[in-house]
């Protein structure tokens, strides 16, 4: 009985404490049902509260985030109005071509729009950029799209990729060695020109420009093409144009080629024949990464807010040069080809080298026998070691030490003649971040 009576009681304590557990249960419920109300109503409020603040604060970070770009280039500002002034009095849709490779050049590549657009003037270019490429040229190929020239970017897909007997195809996530990478990188350059030239010569344009980044065409005067009796080799007086011209390049062209074709009707009655060529071979002019100061050639373009030192420029900037002539100093020519003038298969797919795209290129002229040159820039050692994954072992280290005696200031001419026709304002927006290593990466 005893121990029933103890279990009665533990029973009834146990039903005690359990009455005691359920009232403090309700009571907490009570405690914390205010609370929670509370801080439903509080956040609806707070919520209502930062609603403006937060509009504000959108506002604020989408006016900062609009004034780092126009800070960070200006061409996203361009007038309208130039653009349809620069467009009418550009409006002539003759000019030239040019098929062009290009690889974390984007520094260098600013600089050589603006100038062969000017000399020449460049109308339509294909460009294709190395697939092991870091940087993408599009922001600066927009700035001259919406300039009317025709810009189109290639990938290997348009014309094949490259692909060696010892290793097959390309690809890109695979290990190569050197000599492999340079062989895809050769494969890549002629395989280029050649579908290059055959498209440009479907869409019946003419003189297509065929040569680098680092390199700028020029008038081979006054120390080249016989000067002292003003004829060149093929009879026809040489009167050299100017860079400072807009379009000089194009204007002189047709003008000796109206007088060849003259001469050839002439000679034809005589029964010889001398036709216009078919390409033009370019002797290159190799220029030293050593900087030449001038401060009588500095030029500071200026706009309301930012300025631009011209001697940033490789063709300012860059002054001394090998000795013409000069094989070791300066290697093999370059070609301007004139596709309208081939039949539709002498244009061949790969030619045998970039530097003979046609049957009719000279891989070496001499360079008395030249009208025009390559202004070849090894820039500087910043901007030639840019090229970090070039598998040529020339960029894998700083520029060679080539230190030359003799100057050339004569493409100069280009800048003042840009300056001039485009206004201060836009000439800037052009060259904004030209020879800035690394600025432009994407």
């Amino acid at each position: 009985m005893a121990v029933w009576h103890n279990i009665q009681k533990n029973d009834e304590t146990m039903k005690t404490a359990d009455t005691t557990t359920k009232a403090r249960d309700e009571s907490n419920k009570n405690h914390f049902r205010l609370p929670l109300k509370f801080s439903i109503t509080l956040a609806i409020l707070t919520f209502l509260f930062l609603i403006p603040q937060l509009l504000r604060s959108a506002s604020y970070l989408n006016q900062f985030t609009n004034e780092r770009i126009n800070e960070y280039d200006e061409i996203f500002q361009d007038n309208d109005e130039y653009i349809d002034n620069f467009k009418s009095k550009d409006e002539s849709k003759e000019g030239f071509s040019a098929c062009l490779l290009i690889m974390d050049d984007n520094h260098r590549l600013v600089e050589w729009l603006a100038y062969h657009h000017y000399v020449l003037p460049l109308k339509h270019l294909i460009i294709s950029v190395d697939p092991r490429s870091m940087t993408s040229p599009k922001s600066i190929l927009d700035r001259w799209r919406k300039y009317g020239m025709i810009i189109d970017e290639w990938s290997d897909e348009n014309f094949g990729t490259p692909r060696l007997k010892t290793v097959g195809e390309f690809d890109i996530t695979k290990n190569y060695t050197d000599g492999e990478l340079t062989d895809f990188h050769r494969w890549r350059q002629t395989t280029f020109i050649g579908s290059c030239m055959r498209h440009l010569q479907e869409l019946n344009k003419t003189w297509v420009l065929l040569i680098d980044t680092d390199e700028f065409i020029h008038y081979n005067g006054p120390n080249g093409t016989s000067n002292d009796n003003g004829y060149n080799s093929d009879g026809i007086p040489v009167t050299y144009g100017s860079v400072k011209e807009y379009g000089t390049l194009f204007k002189f062209l047709n003008d000796r080629q109206e007088k060849a074709t003259l001469q050839h009707t002439l000679q034809q009655k005589q029964q010889k024949s001398m036709a216009f060529p078919k390409c033009i071979s370019l002797p290159r002019l190799t220029f030293s990464p050593e900087e030449t100061v001038d401060d009588s050639k500095q030029k500071i373009i200026a706009s309301k807010t930012k300025e631009f030192n011209t001697t940033m420029l490789d063709t300012i900037r860059f002054r001394k040069h090998g000795k013409r002539n000069a094989f070791g100093d300066n290697r093999w020519t370059k070609s301007i080809v004139d596709v309208s003038q081939y039949k539709k298969n002498e244009i061949k797919p790969n030619p045998p080298s970039i530097h003979m795209p046609t049957k009719d290129c000279f891989k070496w002229l001499n360079d008395q026998d030249a009208i025009f040159r390559v202004n070849h820039y090894i820039g500087s050692r910043k901007s030639h070691a840019s090229r970090i994954k070039d598998p040529r072992h020339g960029y894998k280290t700083a520029a060679p030490p080539l230190v030359f005696a003799d100057e050339d200031d004569s493409i100069r001419e280009w800048m003042d003649g840009f300056i001039e026709y485009h206004g201060n304002d836009q000439a800037l927006n052009f060259l904004q971040n030209a020879g800035v290593v690394g600025k432009i990466t994407t």
